[in-house]
């Protein structure tokens, strides 16, 4: 069984990756008070991935003689707290926590009171850093901040909560962009080069682009990501190059629990329709590497035959800690190359359950390891 007929479900992976963001963190409108002091609202926008927790560190400059924090009304709502610490003379440190997993929605975050060092002091710059969220199962999200120092954050595209430290040839990523472009910019204008050659762009967005690394990176021991716009360089940074980076899609989108799974019937592997043991499944990833015969830049797999093109790392799947039998590992058919599906026998030694654990190793390196899939 080759999967051939899953073209529409997989591209409703990929438009779910185009369209998943990450909460943004901003400064509002500043008010002066009758007292002298200035009113600052910290806002929270999470385009549909509230976080449940969040630390920020505020730094401020000798115009500000003191700072007070204060939960704003998206903070009470989800009934958190704010505790608040000095770090240094200049940088206080905000915590928005409680003692349960509601999470905060859109709005207020917190307030703060700034009393300048002289009368009619301001504006105030208060960048932002050290910025920590946490989602209600608790795992780390990515949060961006706008019109502060910009920066650029670098994850495989199946797992958007974790910062990646290294990419390998031809896996699809997500570049989250923070303060760099105009608010009137184009995302339509915006391009990517790894070490001077252009990655393909499946989305753009003025915070977010999702793009698919150069399968030319083999064998490069670095890669340096360079952002433009409207042809003019905006922003240079470094990032490793591994041989293989596996990242394996999940329902949420964070590259844990329920995986991008479908079961041998064609339907979606999930609590309510778990995989018979021994039968066929196909799972969807990216970051597996170089590929034999290599794969051109964001050329489309073919769907009338299958994909001759393999890994060129070695390629096996655990189940529940069950070696699987793998019959298919190669591109998607039909997609983007750097988008792979992976075929394999669910293992009969395999302990049914509604969320069993499965794990990916692509050459020495794994997908995350609290990926499910369930087993009948």
């Amino acid at each position: 069984m080759r999967y051939l007929g899953v073209g529409v479900f997989v591209c409703s992976v990929i438009a779910s990756i185009s369209s998943a963001q990450i909460p943004i963190i901003s400064l509002g409108m500043p008010a002066l008070q009758s007292d002298g002091t200035t009113a600052i609202p910290i806002q929270i926008a999470s385009s549909g991935n509230p976080p449940a927790a969040i630390q920020i560190d505020l730094q401020y400059g000798s115009a500000v003689a003191t700072l007070r924090p204060s939960a704003g009304a998206s903070a009470t709502a989800a009934s958190k707290s704010l505790y608040s610490s000095d770090v240094s003379p200049n940088v206080k440190r905000i915590l928005i926590a409680g003692l349960n997993t509601n999470t905060i929605p859109d709005g207020v975050l917190a307030n703060l009171v700034v009393a300048p060092a002289l009368p009619a002091e301001g504006p105030y710059a208060i960048p932002f850093s050290n910025i920590v969220a946490s989602s209600a199962d608790g795992l780390n999200l990515l949060v961006s901040s706008i019109g502060l120092p910009g920066g650029l954050v670098v994850t495989n595209s199946a797992i958007q909560g974790q910062t990646a430290l290294s990419v390998a040839p031809g896996e699809l990523v997500t570049l989250w962009i923070s303060g760099l472009l105009p608010a009137t910019a184009m995302a339509s204008n915006l391009s990517v080069t790894f070490n001077g050659m252009a990655a393909p762009l499946l989305y753009t967005s003025l915070t977010q682009i999702n793009a698919v690394t150069p399968f030319e990176l083999a064998g490069q021991a670095n890669a340096q990501i360079a952002l433009y716009y409207q042809s003019q360089q905006v922003f240079l940074s470094s990032i490793a190059v591994a041989a293989s980076e596996p990242g394996i899609f999940s329902v949420g989108g964070s590259g844990s629990g329920q995986g991008v799974i479908v079961n041998q019937n064609g339907n979606l592997n999930s609590a309510s329709n778990p995989a018979p043991r021994g039968s066929i499944v196909a799972v969807f990833g990216t970051g597996f590497g170089a590929m034999n015969p290599p794969l051109g830049d964001g050329v489309i797999a073919p769907t009338s035959s299958t994909p001759t093109n393999t890994p060129v790392a070695d390629v096996a799947v655990e189940v529940g800690g069950n070696a699987a039998t793998i019959v298919y590992k190669g591109p998607a058919p039909g997609e983007i190359a750097g988008l792979m599906q992976v075929n394999f026998i669910v293992p009969p030694a395999a302990s049914p359950g509604a969320a069993v654990m499965l794990q990916v190793q692509v050459g020495p390196n794994f997908s995350p390891a609290n990926l499910t899939m369930a087993v009948q």
